[in-house]
């Protein structure tokens, strides 16, 4: 099988650092693993992307992107590249998690191989820190999932931590998402994002599978601690929030794409 890495980049370098080598490490078969990474401009852009340029993925590709829009670099990764087009499955990741199994992110491929109902796969959030355990049972950051088969729970709404999906299935969303299908009457869709991968399910009358013997720890959750662990990385996102200039929420309806710059760092 071949599987692509899709991943977030943006401004947490050491993050990014950890969460790949957490990824590379966790897999069995590094060969066939490709790391598309989507790099959105900050102050750290070139620390973030000497992170990227250094992993140990043999094969890497960087998108350089103009600007701080998420789906529009997801979009433009898998619709105008040919990177995600040449594999099995891709693993969309916000490139802010540690992998606590070996094999996690192929066994979620091996789920959708043997399962058509599930319209993408992603492990289990580990709770064992008090304050992961508060996001998910009573702030209610994720959706509750509930038992299906044996190790497998469904649920309909995952965020992007990491999401496995089949690759025709992949790009069918942003095809979707492209063409403005989730635009609201508001003419915001807000693009790739957890609401739309929903809708998307439920279009297609599938549902999301959460492994129950798989784990990820979602570091992110913890930039929100108080005190925040990441306080410069919070501060310049709230800057950008307060001048409606992040993500593709606030400013966009999701669908826009703009020129990018494609780099393969892959070893010959």
């Amino acid at each position: 099988m071949k599987i692509c890495i899709l991943s977030v980049c943006f401004f947490r370098h050491q993050e990014i650092k950890s969460s790949l080598e957490s990824i590379y490490n966790s897999l069995y078969d590094t060969k066939n693993v490709d790391l598309c990474a989507v790099h959105l401009p900050t102050p750290n852009s070139d620390k973030v992307k000497n992170e990227i340029i250094s992993s140990l993925f043999e094969n890497k590709y960087l998108i350089d992107y103009p600007k701080n829009h998420v789906s529009g670099g997801l979009l433009s990764a898998t619709l105008e590249t040919d990177i995600v087009k040449n594999s099995d499955y891709v693993a969309v990741t916000e490139t802010d998690i540690r992998i606590l199994n070996k094999g996690c992110i192929e066994k979620c491929c091996e789920v959708l191989e043997q399962n058509k109902e599930f319209g993408f796969v992603t492990p289990e959030y580990n709770i064992d820190d008090p304050y992961h355990e508060y996001a998910v049972k009573k702030a209610g950051w994720i959706w509750p999932s509930y038992p299906y088969k044996k190790n497998i729970n469904i649920t309909q709404n995952r965020g992007y931590q990491l999401l496995v999906w089949r690759t025709k299935d992949w790009i069918d969303f942003c095809n979707n998402v492209k063409s403005g299908t989730y635009i609201t009457n508001s003419n915001k869709s807000y693009g790739i994002v957890d609401g739309n991968s929903f809708l998307w399910c439920i279009n297609q009358r599938k549902t999301v599978g959460v492994l129950q013997d798989y784990f990820i720890i979602h570091n992110g959750w913890d930039v929100y601690k108080t005190p925040s662990v990441d306080q410069e990385y919070l501060d310049y996102k709230n800057k950008l929030i307060s001048e409606n200039n992040i993500w593709s929420e606030n400013n966009t309806n999701g669908t826009e794409t703009y020129e990018f710059k494609l780099y393969n760092y892959s070893k010959i």
